[in-house]
């Protein structure tokens, strides 16, 4: 020992020397190597790019230009009065497009999400709706996912193909002869190389997306695509075929192929309230940004998205206020189209809010004609007035109707407008008044180089209907009362034309129906103009009423139904409210029972408030079925009206003793008429928030932050307890595998402190045993932090003994100390210790530190993207974990920190709340 202690004093210095140097010698050689080992993988990479391209050739490089340009064409939303040509950052779409569901069939199958009727295993699909429903604006979406703009698993389930787009009212017009010169002209690129698109469709791998069927007008060449497209259908199998078409221009035509339908479904007040969010957030953002010039630095960008932001929050809660006072006008506005408009409306602040489809259309009109322009202050010269305006597109928009057009050339608007020349006071030629309105208004358009049509089919109805009224041509509305596409022009005629006038078309559209012309579209018509306040005699109405009633009790498709029923619920809710009290006392069809119960929430507070007993003896009722009662406990939730004692005692009863589905609906219910607090729940309200954490020290994970809107929800407003875990397993049996309470004394043994050790699975089983779920990562993330983007619950600077957390640790645990909470000081806490001080701005307790929760999402980059398929309960994936746990440092229990873990994993930090979401089919 001595002989160690006089060599090491007699070599200290040297043996000190040596022990640094070999370690700096090995960092240094650790700093070569990844150095190298970048260099490397740096040089690979472009030595692989190189080589792909040279493999791909032009082909390649095509493709890519082609996806590119793609994206850039139909990522632009052209809003009606917003959007103009000249715009250097218009409004994007893939920041306004709200999911639309759909229905297989004709609105008589199960409902969907869009993307799920575009399943790998659905090749040939047609797209159904109302005129204004959506289907141009869903293909442009599809667009922008097929061409990896806007991330969604649908790309890939599909297995990435290459979008092909044309709309086909294109075709006949110059060198657009049938559907393969059509798709060749829309490829918005100049060098297209030979054999597309033919070669492309033959190798596979395409989405074909063909929009507009209804709109080829011309019969003869509607007959000709129709057969074009089961040509190439059955020549071109390994592709995908998509095939929009209005609901009454629809006739099976392409059913003998294959072609499976499926109709868009109205929007709901969720979907509504969303739109009007981000339909102010990015006209706000658009119109702020375009003032910046063509290239804006980040910092301005980002500045004007949070004023747009902020802005926008109350401009949408004021129209969903005002909205939700006029009924008949909400309960037209369920299509993004006519929503839009009545958005529009709101935004000029032209006047209250019109009360009806007629008087919609006319203020629309008169802001694109005349507020419009004013306010962008353009061509400040001498022009017609808008009531001279107005008269010359009437004349277009009805010569159009009239000879079944939807664009025409210049030298034939200008011999339409030529003699209308006379009675305009400004000295002006046709072709310069047709080029002036369509530069100011935004109401006609140059859809291709010196061809003009109508922004939008609705405007051209709006104004052809206003034509056949002031010319008196009525005898044109009942000639054609049974034909899809003078539908709109009906009805907006139906509330301007006088007495006697209305009372002849009325008995016009009832004598079609009686013919049997237009497929109940008549009939519906009828029904629909009641709700325009048209002057007719009560002995009319009466007609009316009772023959939509007549055919309602024997129509069986429910797509017709749906539809007849809305006219009665439109034209007269007192009466739609007693015929569904006869028929949903006595149905016993389970399917009529359904569609009736759906109609509630249309009839209005004061029409429904008389048929809740009776639903609620549904939901109680034990013979009656499990989708019977849990339809019925939807309605009640849809109605959102606090029901009599008895109907709550059937509805505790479904939701303690019920199947999964029927607890789960009943529990929405329960929350949505005003209960949540009874079970440890509070409401997160509608609404958009902040998601992730902007540029700067936040992990990569967090990046980008973005705005998300997410429809009302209740979150548990604490974590799930120990005493709470064990209540389920000795009702439910189930058993958690192994005994890991070692890991950590006492830890899971406290009644009031969170439950650790559950897997994944444990805490969903949980969940669906109290009629619950696990909240989405964005569900968790907006419940803890709010709609303003604060970095914890209660603000954004950290503040000593609000939370559960190692405050004095400043850097993440090593694994094995995450795994055991070794080195912790503490472990977790009763939950609710640090409460209110420490909640969030909702009063959800216990979200920074204490335990890690499971959330039901997937992991996946950002930006979050709903329904995008990660949150499918059946899809293996690590699952994401929030909140952080009891030894993180302060900066680690961030409300926008994210972690994960495989769903069998049981960790002593990991525990769960749960959610209440809108109802889900999945459950």
């Amino acid at each position: 020992m001595q002989s160690f202690w006089a060599f090491w004093e007699a070599n200290r210095t040297g043996i000190l020397i040596g022990i640094v140097g070999t370690l700096i010698g090995g960092i240094f050689t650790v700093i070569v190597l990844a150095l190298l080992r970048d260099l490397i993988k740096h040089v690979a990479q472009r030595l692989w790019g190189w080589l792909v391209a040279s493999l791909h050739g032009q082909g390649a490089r095509f493709r890519g230009r082609y996806l590119k340009a793609m994206a850039e064409r139909h990522g632009r939303l052209r809003l009606i009065g917003i959007y103009n040509q000249g715009d250097l950052h218009p409004p994007r779409l893939r920041e306004v497009f709200i999911s639309l569901r759909v229905a297989a069939g004709q609105g008589d199958g199960p409902k969907m999400g869009w993307g799920e009727a575009l399943g790998p295993d659905r090749k040939r699909v047609v797209i159904l709706g109302a005129p204004g429903a959506g289907k141009t604006t869903l293909l442009d979406y599809l667009v922008l996912v097929l061409a990896g703009e806007v991330k969604h698993p649908l790309r890939a389930a599909l297995g990435n193909p290459i979008p092909l787009v044309a709309r086909l009212r294109e075709l006949g017009t110059p060198g657009k002869d049938d559907l393969m010169s059509l798709l060749r002209g829309s490829v918005p690129l100049t060098d297209i190389p030979d054999g597309y698109p033919k070669r492309w469709l033959r190798k596979g791998g395409c989405a074909l997306l063909l929009d507009g069927l209804d709109e080829v007008l011309d019969e003869v060449r509607h007959e000709r695509v129709v057969e074009e497209i089961k040509r190439l259908a059955l020549e071109f199998p390994d592709n995908l075929f998509v095939v929009t078409c209005r609901l009454a221009g629809w006739h099976s035509q392409l059913s003998d192929v294959g072609f499976q339908t499926f109709e868009v479904q109205v929007l709901d007040a969720d979907d509504i309230r969303q739109f009007l969010a981000v339909w102010y957030r990015e006209v706000l953002r658009a119109k702020d940004v375009n003032l910046l010039g063509p290239r804006p630095q980040k910092g301005q960008i980002q500045a004007a998205e949070e004023r747009a932001r902020i802005a926008a929050g109350q401009n949408a809660e004021n129209l969903w206020t005002a909205l939700s006072k006029n009924e008949n006008l909400l309960r037209i506005a369920r299509t993004p189209l006519l929503l839009s408009l009545v958005t529009l409306v709101h935004y000029y602040r032209v006047a209250d809010l019109p009360k009806g489809r007629a008087e919609l259309y006319s203020d629309c009109l008169r802001i694109l004609l005349e507020l419009w322009d004013k306010s962008r202050q353009v061509l400040q010269v001498a022009g017609p007035t808008l009531k001279e305006k107005l008269m010359v597109l009437r004349a277009i928009a009805f010569h159009y109707l009239e000879n079944d057009l939807l664009e025409a050339d210049l030298p034939t608007l200008e011999r339409l407008v030529a003699p209308l020349l006379p009675k305009i006071n400004v000295a002006i030629e046709a072709e310069a008044l047709v080029r002036q309105i369509e530069e100011r208004s935004g109401v006609l358009v140059e859809l291709a180089i010196g061809r003009y049509g109508f922004a939008h089919r609705a405007l051209h109805d709006a104004l052809a209907a206003d034509w056949i009224v002031e010319h008196d041509r009525d005898e044109l509305l009942c000639t054609f009362a049974g034909q899809e596409r003078w539908r709109e022009v009906i009805l907006i005629a139906a509330g301007r034309v006088p007495e006697a006038r209305a009372h002849e078309l009325m008995k016009a559209l009832l004598a079609s129906d009686a013919a049997g012309a237009g497929e109940c579209a008549a009939l519906q018509i009828a029904g629909l103009a009641l709700a325009e306040d048209i002057p007719l005699g009560d002995d009319l109405r009466g007609q009316v009423r009772q023959r939509l009633i007549e055919r309602l009790s024997r129509e069986e498709a429910a797509g017709t139904f749906g539809r007849l029923a809305g006219s009665l619920l439109a034209g007269d809710p007192e009466v739609a409210r007693d015929w569904m009290k006869e028929t949903l006392g006595g149905e016993k069809d389970p399917q009529r029972r359904k569609r009736l119960l759906d109609l509630l929430p249309a009839l209005g507070e004061v029409h429904v408030r008389p048929l809740l007993p009776l639903v609620g003896r549904i939901v109680g009722d034990s013979t009656a079925g499990g989708e019977a009662r849990v339809d019925a406990a939807l309605a009640l939730a849809q109605v959102g009206i606090a029901p009599a004692s008895e109907v709550w005692d059937a509805l505790d009863e479904a939701r303690t003793h019920g199947d999964e589905r029927l607890k789960a609906a009943t529990t929405w219910a329960w929350c949505e008429l005003g209960r949540a607090s009874d079970l440890g729940l509070v409401q997160v309200p509608a609404g958009e928030f902040l998601m992730g954490s902007e540029e700067g020290g936040a992990d990569d994970d967090e990046k980008p932050q973005h705005v998300l809107y997410l429809p009302t929800f209740y979150l548990g407003k604490f974590p799930v307890t120990v005493s709470q875990f064990r209540a389920f397993q000795a009702v439910s049996g189930w058993r958690v595998e192994g005994d890991h309470s070692v890991y950590f004394e006492g830890v899971n043994q406290q009644p009031d402190h969170p439950v650790v050790l559950c897997s994944w699975h444990d805490a969903l089983a949980y969940a669906r045993w109290r009629g619950m779920g696990l909240p989405s990562e964005a569900e968790w993330e907006k419940g803890a932090r709010g709609a303003d983007g604060r970095m914890y619950p209660w603000g954004n600077v950290w503040v000593s003994g609000r939370a559960n957390c190692g405050e004095r640790e400043e850097r993440r645990p090593r694994w094995w100390q995450r795994l055991r909470g070794l080195g912790a000081v503490h472990g977790t806490t009763p939950v609710g210790k640090f409460s209110p001080d420490g909640d969030s701005p909702y009063g959800c307790a216990d979200m920074a530190g204490n335990v890690w929760e499971w959330t039901r999402s997937g992991f996946a980059d950002y930006p979050y993207v709903a329904n995008d398929g990660w949150e499918h309960l059946g899809v293996p994936s690590r699952r994401v974990l929030r909140g952080g746990a009891f030894y993180f440092a302060p900066g680690l229990v961030r409300c926008a920190v994210r972690d994960w873990s495989v769903p069998v994993f049981r960790g002593v930090s990991i525990g769960f709340r749960v959610v209440v979401s809108p109802f889900r089919s999945e459950l």
